[in-house]
């Protein structure tokens, strides 16, 4: 799978999430969190500060989803829409 152009292929990392009681917030509860943990995937020949491999945080809202088969599910998303680089 190859991204074009500005596109980047993420694949969404889980986080364990915890609040000031040690209690863990699951996605149901953190409906309000805007930004995602992910691992590229894919970078479009455009894409200048990205490789495969990198841990990046996203904009949820500006992604769409791929899913290739049962199990396997990318987020395609512009780079512009990457927030942080870890």
């Amino acid at each position: 799978m190859n991204a074009l152009g500005k596109w980047v292929v993420l694949k969404r990392k889980e986080e364990e999430v915890k609040d000031k009681l040690g209690l863990v917030i699951t996605d149901v509860t953190d409906k309000g969190v805007r930004h995602k943990l992910a691992e590229v995937i894919s970078v479009g020949s455009e894409v200048d500060d990205l490789v495969v491999g990198d841990s990046v945080y996203y904009d949820i809202a500006a992604s769409s989803q791929l899913r290739v088969n049962e199990d396997d599910i990318y987020e395609v998303i512009n780079e512009s829409h990457i927030v942080i680089k870890l």
